[in-house]
């Protein structure tokens, strides 16, 4: 290391037109920033607008400008002045930020305005940034200029070749329902550095260097938008063991065969060109080699593994990836599973716990008892749909509605639910066997007490869980952990409806029976008569030919799990007339929104779905009595303390599916680690959230506990017991 630093230091003896450059460089980015440090801190009026009311004289705000330069952007964060008679102003607990809540005892409307004192203070990733580019200015000026110089040629090439790629693969892609993301430069510039770092490791070979570029491409994007249409986040190689033999699982044998393929091949070029790069870097000048990977790590960790704040209830991908770019976004997907992978403390988890004991000390549950329940110990069936909906809101545009009538009625005496899409069919299990909102559990090898299936086994039931599919996202240890007595894999598509026939009579009463189909899924379609497209040929004109192919398909599948429902529902009720049933959708259909988006269907019937935070219903039967329409504000997360209530289940205190119960607080309930504003029984969206309020901290609780339970150290049971035992 000494040898290379008298190089080093050698290098730019002998040059000393660069020393001077240099000295000047930074010279500019010290001023610079002390200038900008300076300017920003004086202290300039703004005001507060875009009320929006949460409480009586409480509002959220954000800090707007009378400047047109002095505001909160990329390079400053604002910092107000909270010193004020008049009101009480409490900032977003983000750094910086610009959102705050404000304490005033008179009514304000959305667009009045409230001056305030702010000042501005660099954010920590400028003057991150600037000791960056100090750093590698060096290795640019002496070795990456000349390197540009002597081999334009190739760069010009290269440049042409991964603009063209950037521009034409989403084309492609969206002719196949995959998302199509906002073109951004970043991508385009970072795709291209990592491009001709790659040619000049290996050696300025053309051929490896064209292997290269295909595997850069595929990557980030072919695979991230890929990964953004169908599981509604950026991928990461730690995807790899959870998801690919998940998907897998569900893939007819030819598709099977050519992923397998295409999996071996991709990682193949990368272990040669890997194995490349290692190989050029050895035969490299000592000196050379280690300026440059040590260049390419701080370049790699600047791009990917900075750490960059975030609020796990307002992480969206898509929005991101379409704003700061697929490459950018990745930094983000890795400083998320930072958040969801923190281990946290023994006292983290008793302070989680208490916090979420206040709330369970004061909630009644006879919103969710049926008014007509007179047995316990009834049966319950819990079943989820693949993939399911069932074109609601274009039930007008039809001339033939393929959904049978007595679905349709059951639907409509139905309350609707959300999510909406994204997710992923493990998640729904997980809300609707534990009350955990989504996560990635590690492989369970202990038990994990408390949940639905294991408070209805303390209290007599006999469990079965019923899988069409083979095993995926690793049940064959979570289905066991959570307590099911039995569990039976491979039924195949739409056989949970002949299982029952077969066995359900030697069905030892009462029982719960947890049920997944994969009918709906892509790829998986049964024989029928139904005819959509010949019945709605008006509605098919609506989408291009490609996708007309795959409208049929998914409305052809969610046609079916109608008729499905209806059969499987009478089936329960010839045995058990009294059981509660339960259907409930996992996600749309991973193409839905993209074909919807692009068709010609009038925007404001288009706009209606693709807006709607809960677009499918959950279909509850409740034996003799007929359909029942859940509870207002009825979330994922409460199904288990709905079932475990109405199955007569009075030890639930303290356990996950209590603590973790959904409750609206102050107008506001959270699902699925977002927050939704309740108006006129509809929930909507809400991205702002006082970080001191009631729902933040139930939110957070929750969060802090599902990661214990199901990702961490499971402290939570401990504490239970000492309190038990106290």
């Amino acid at each position: 290391m000494i040898a290379l630093f008298d190089k080093f230091r050698s290098s730019i003896s002998q040059n000393k037109k660069f020393f001077l450059v240099y000295l000047i460089v930074i010279l500019v980015v010290f001023l610079s920033l002390i200038s900008l440090s300076i300017l920003g801190n004086i202290e300039r009026t703004g005001y507060l607008s875009e009320f929006d009311n949460i409480l009586e004289n409480k509002y959220y705000c954000r800090i707007k400008y009378y400047s047109g330069i002095f505001r909160n952007s990329d390079i400053y964060g604002v910092y107000a002045n909270l010193e004020n008679n008049n009101y009480k102003y409490i900032p977003d607990y983000i750094e910086g930020s610009p959102f705050g809540t404000i304490i005033i005892n008179k009514s304000l409307n959305h667009d009045d305005k409230i001056d305030i004192q702010y000042k501005l203070k660099l954010k920590k990733n400028i003057i991150f940034l600037s000791i960056i580019f100090l750093l590698i200015f060096p290795i640019v000026y002496l070795y990456i200029i000349p390197n540009i110089i002597k081999n334009y040629k190739f760069y010009i090439l290269f440049l042409l070749i991964n603009t063209a790629f950037y521009f034409i693969i989403p084309n492609i892609l969206s002719k196949f329902n995959i998302l199509k993301l906002k073109y951004n430069y970043a991508d385009i510039l970072l795709s291209y550095i990592f491009l001709m770092i790659a040619f000049n490791l290996l050696n300025r070979k053309l051929l490896y260097t064209l292997l290269f570029e295909i595997i850069n491409i595929f990557s980030f994007f072919i695979i991230e938008p890929l990964g953004l249409t169908f599981q509604n986040k950026i991928l990461l190689f730690t995807d790899i063991p959870y998801l690919y033999p998940s998907l897998l699982a569900v893939l007819s044998l030819k598709m099977k065969i050519i992923t397998i393929v295409a999996t071996i091949i991709y990682f193949s070029i990368i272990l040669l060109l890997v194995s490349l790069f290692i190989y050029n870097l050895i035969k490299m000048k000592r000196s050379t080699s280690i300026v440059m990977v040590a260049s390419i790590l701080i370049f790699i960790f600047a791009i990917f593994f900075r750490k960059t704040n975030l609020e796990i209830w307002k992480v969206d991908f898509l929005f991101f990836s379409n704003r700061n770019g697929i490459i950018d976004t990745i930094n983000y997907r890795i400083n998320y599973d930072r958040i969801t992978n923190i281990k946290y403390s023994k006292e983290d988890i008793s302070q989680a716990i208490n916090v979420l004991k206040s709330f369970e000390e004061k909630r009644y549950y006879s919103n969710l008892i049926l008014q007509s329940i007179t047995d316990n110990k009834r049966d319950i069936f819990l079943i989820f749909l693949e993939s399911f909906y069932d074109y609601s809101h274009f039930t007008n545009m039809f001339d033939k509605d393929p959904f049978p009538e007595e679905y349709r009625q059951w639907a409509n005496n139905s309350r609707k639910i959300s999510p909406n899409d994204g997710g992923g069919s493990f998640n729904a299990r997980l809300t609707g066997l534990t009350a955990s909102s989504p996560l990635t559990p590690k492989m369970q090898n202990t038990k994990n007490k408390y949940s639905l299936p294991h408070l209805l086994d303390c209290n007599g039931y006999y469990t079965i869980a019923l899988e069409e599919a083979d095993n995926t996202y690793n049940l064959n240890t979570f289905l066991p952990s959570i307590y099911f007595d039995e569990i039976v894999f491979k039924l195949g598509t739409t056989n949970i409806d002949n299982y029952l026939q077969t066995n359900i009579k030697n069905f030892n009463s009462p029982i719960f029976v947890y049920g997944f189909t994969t009918l709906g899924h892509t790829g998986v379609h049964i024989d029928n008569d139904l005819n959509i497209a010949s019945n709605n040929e008006n509605f098919m004109n609506y989408f291009s030919n490609d996708d007309k192919l795959k409208i049929i398909e998914t409305m052809d599948n969610s046609a079916m799990t109608a008729i499905e429902v209806i059969k499987t529902r009478d089936t329960i009720l010839q045995y058990y007339p009294n059981a509660l049933i339960i259907f409930k959708h996992d996600h749309l259909y991973s193409y839905l929104r993209g074909i919807i988006e692009n068709s010609s269907i009038d925007n404001d019937i288009k706009m209606s779905f693709l807006n709607d935070n809960a677009p499918t219903p959950i279909l509850i039967w409740d034996g003799t009595n007929g359909a029942y329409k859940a509870p207002d504000n009825f979330v994922p997360e409460n199904i288990p303390m709905f079932i475990a209530v109405n199955a007569g289940v009075t030890n639930y205190k303290n356990s996950m599916i209590s603590l973790l119960y959904k409750e609206e607080i102050d107008g506001f309930i959270s699902t699925y680690h977002k927050y939704y504003r309740i108006t006129n029984d509809t929930l909507l969206l809400e991205n702002n959230i006082d970080t001191t309020s009631k729902i933040f901290q139930y939110e957070n609780a929750q969060r802090i506990l599902s990661q214990d339970i199901f990702q961490g150290k499971k402290y939570y049971y401990d504490l239970i017991k000492e309190q038990t035992d106290n």
